[in-house]
């Protein structure tokens, strides 16, 4: 069987976690998508997409990600359950990064980073952990 997905799109919301020695970085991530309706108009929509990276890989992302960004992002889709403020039960997707890589950077020190990142930093989540040790 195959879970894997793949986006690629800007960063929008970056926050970094550290729960029982572990370290985790969620993304949110904006893909947009363009077509023309068929009265030929021209419609986009936006899908924000939540992003978690584990361990070393968040602690990557954590250093590297800023908002605005370009990334490309692999990994796997995970199912999260959880009860709203009214204690329904909900429930969310998001993408456990296996690969993190940024594209094109808005920070100033863009080339710097993208070096750095390639030659020292590309690195696959050992996937160490449950769906129901995400605290959120």
């Amino acid at each position: 069987m195959i879970n894997r997905a793949t986006i690629l799109g800007r960063i929008g919301f970056i926050e970094t976690n550290h729960v029982n020695n572990t370290t985790f970085t969620k993304l949110s991530v904006a893909t947009n998508e363009k077509w023309k309706d068929k009265n030929g108009e021209k419609q986009e929509k936006t899908t924000w997409h939540n992003v978690v990276g584990f361990n070393k890989l968040g602690e990557i992302m954590a250093k590297y990600a800023t908002v605005g960004d370009l990334a490309y992002i692999e990994g796997r889709i995970a199912q999260n359950k959880y009860k709203n403020a009214s204690g329904e039960e909900k429930i969310s997707f998001s993408i456990t990064a296996t690969e993190f890589k940024i594209i094109n950077s808005n920070s100033k020190t863009a080339e710097n980073t993208s070096q750095t990142m390639q030659k020292n930093d590309i690195v696959e989540s050992s996937g160490n952990f449950l769906n129901d040790d995400i605290p959120w």
